[in-house]
């Protein structure tokens, strides 16, 4: 699959998303925010690893700054259909055995707040 093909696959899903979170709007809930995975190549939010690979386009396993693809489907969404106040906050997976998810629900409970 090309990177364009594969890009579309990821705006069809982030359409799907979208159609849900103008649904809940309308009916007038509020969205706390959308919530990705930081260095998911496809749900990375602020940081992704290894993007170019599911896209076809480089072996490059590097951390870089931005968001993933389908993150990025969704940001294009979201300012395409004038959505206001849907914040994407990504958070970083953390194992049982790794310090820091006192740090990271912190960091969640004050960006809902």
């Amino acid at each position: 699959m090309n990177p364009d093909e594969m890009r579309k696959c990821f705006r069809e899903k982030a359409q799907e998303v979208i159609k849900q979170v103008k649904d809940y709007l309308e009916f007038e809930f509020s969205i706390l925010s959308i919530i990705g995975m930081n260095l998911s190549p496809s749900c990375g939010v602020e940081i992704t690893k290894g993007k170019g690979i599911i896209l076809g386009i480089d072996r490059d396993t590097s951390e870089k700054e931005g968001p993933g693809v389908f993150i990025e489907e969704l940001m294009k969404l979201i300012k395409e259909e004038a959505i206001e106040n849907v914040p994407i906050f990504g958070v970083r997976r953390i194992l049982p055995e790794e310090e820091g998810v006192e740090k990271q629900l912190e960091q969640i409970k004050t960006h809902l707040n």
